[in-house]
């Protein structure tokens, strides 16, 4: 048998090499997504009982009135099982963070103090789940009772004297303002949902009559 040449052999192992080199790689999975933040457990712990609770146009609870004047703040992804364990009238010890305003806090954790329940918030499942909203055409009326106020302190809605929400865009909190103190009348045009939990409608127009109505915009979706 003739021997192999050093050359040929360099020929066999670059041919190798390239067959290797060649193969498709295996699939690799996507990285997991990075889990959402949940809040910081470190805070204050209140009692009180349930004035109301806040529903918001697409049907959802995101906090509650206690009958003391305070707002207690919660994720509306977590609507159901708050709802399964709190009433209007119940009795209530809250776990939270003190927010922007000085009687208004944001909650991780609300028990019931009659039955001994509590909902504690988690993560909304991720990727989001995606919710179509068809609210219907609503007008509202009547005596504002409290300002809602966003994360940084800013006007975003308002409380009626029934119980009624109604939500609009911060600017508009702005170049509205002397129709958003407490005592107020105030008319509200928009899209929302009635349940349970109450009325919320998401202004598209407001003012203080019938006539005074001013367009500030499609609603948010």
């Amino acid at each position: 048998m003739t021997a192999r040449t050093p050359a040929f052999a360099s020929l066999l192992l670059v041919g190798s090499v390239v067959a290797v080199a060649a193969q498709p790689l295996p699939p690799q999975a996507p990285p997991p997504p990075p889990p959402p933040q949940v809040a910081n457990q470190s805070g204050t712990s209140i009692q009180g009982t349930v004035a109301r609770l806040l529903p918001t146009p697409r049907g959802e609870v995101d906090g509650l009135l206690l009958e003391d004047g305070r707002l207690v703040r919660f994720p509306p992804h977590m609507s159901a099982a708050l709802l399964a364990v709190i009433g209007q009238g119940d009795a209530v010890v809250i776990e939270g963070m003190p927010g922007p305003a000085g009687n208004e806090i944001r909650a991780w954790r609300i028990s019931n103090r009659a039955t001994g329940r509590s909902v504690t918030e988690a993560p909304p499942t991720f990727p989001p789940e995606a919710r179509a909203w068809s609210g219907r055409d609503m007008r509202v009326s009547g005596i504002v009772r409290r300002t809602l106020t966003g994360g940084r302190g800013e006007a975003n809605g308002v409380i009626l004297e029934d119980g009624t929400v109604v939500r609009f865009p911060p600017h508009v909190g702005e170049a509205f303002a002397n129709l958003l103190v407490p005592g107020a009348r105030l008319i509200a045009q928009g899209y929302g949902s009635s349940g349970p939990a109450g009325s919320a409608v998401e202004a598209v127009a407001l003012g203080s009559s019938e006539t005074s109505l001013i367009a500030i915009g499609p609603p948010r979706r």
